[in-house]
C-alpha cells in the first residue's frame, strides 16, 4: 500500500513543556502530504518522503525538530483499507542525493515505524483517481 500510495496524512505535536499535565500539547498539526504514486521510499521499517514546497509555515517540520514522534494514516479510496503508523522522525534537511531525484523537494525526512494498525474496509465510501495533478510532472521518481 505505501509504495503504491500517491498521498497520506502525517501528525505532529510539541508537548507544552511549561505545564506538568501528562497529554498537554502546545501545537498539534495535521497535514497532507503527496507525490507520484511510490513517491514514498520504503526500506524495511524505515520510510523516506520527500518534502515540497508547501505554505511555508513549516508546522510539521517545526514539531519534528522538537519532539521527532509522527503519526501516519496511509489510505486505500479504492478498497477502503487504512494503515496507521506510529515512529520517530529524522529531518534531512541538507542537500542530500537520497531526495533530490524527486524534482522540487527541498529536503526530506526519514520515519522509522514503531507501530502499525491495519484497518481493513473501514472507510464508508470509494473513491478512484480519474487523472493525475498536472503539478506531478514537476517530480522525480525513485
Amino acid at each position: 500500500m505505501i509504495l503504491e500510495s500517491d498521498t497520506f496524512y502525517v501528525s505532529s505535536y510539541v508537548p507544552d513543556l511549561d505545564d506538568s499535565t501528562i497529554g498537554n500539547v502546545k501545537s498539534i498539526d495535521a497535514s497532507h502530504r503527496g507525490g507520484r504514486p511510490g513517491f514514498v521510499k520504503l526500506v524495511g521499517n524505515s520510510l523516506t518522503i520527500p518534502d515540497y514546497f508547501g505554505n511555508n509555515l513549516f508546522n510539521t517540520l517545526g514539531n519534528f525538530i522538537v519532539n521527532p514522534k509522527a503519526g501516519l494514516t496511509f489510505v486505500d479510496f479504492e478498497t477502503g483499507n487504512v494503515l496507521m503508523l506510529t515512529g520517530k522522525v529524522q529531518l534531512n534537511l541538507e542537500d542530500n542525493s537520497s531526495f533530490k531525484i524527486h524534482k522540487g523537494a527541498e529536503r526530506a525526512w526519514d520515519f522509522e515505524v514503531d507501530h502499525g494498525l491495519w484497518l481493513n474496509d473501514i472507510l464508508p465510501f470509494r473513491s478512484n483517481v480519474s487523472e493525475m495533478s498536472p503539478f506531478l510532472n514537476e517530480t522525480g521518481h525513485w
